[in-house]
């Protein structure tokens, strides 16, 4: 089985990784020192693998995120909806 690793310094805190606009970067460092933390990139990120038919686990101190989608119809269009799931 083959797997990608994607690794940040610091713990990213499970809320972070579910609440789009989240973010975890100090607003006193502006982009001078990080690009970002574990916000929207991470999120948008995880959804393209998805998209790709690609298992996604994220690993956050003792808490294990597991993402996957399902069918849900919305009106007449049928869309994914991601789930999550938490240890």
């Amino acid at each position: 089985m083959s797997y990608l690793m994607i690794e940040n310094p610091g713990e990213a805190p499970v809320a972070g990784l579910l609440l789009f606009g989240a973010t975890t970067k100090d607003p006193n460092e502006g982009s001078r020192k990080t690009i970002g933390m574990f916000g929207s990139g991470t999120k948008h990120g995880i959804l393209v693998c998805l998209r790709k038919k690609v298992d996604v686990q994220v690993f956050t101190g003792t808490e294990k995120l597991t993402f996957s989608t399902r069918r849900q119809m919305v009106g007449e269009t049928e869309h994914e909806e991601v789930l999550v799931s938490v240890n």
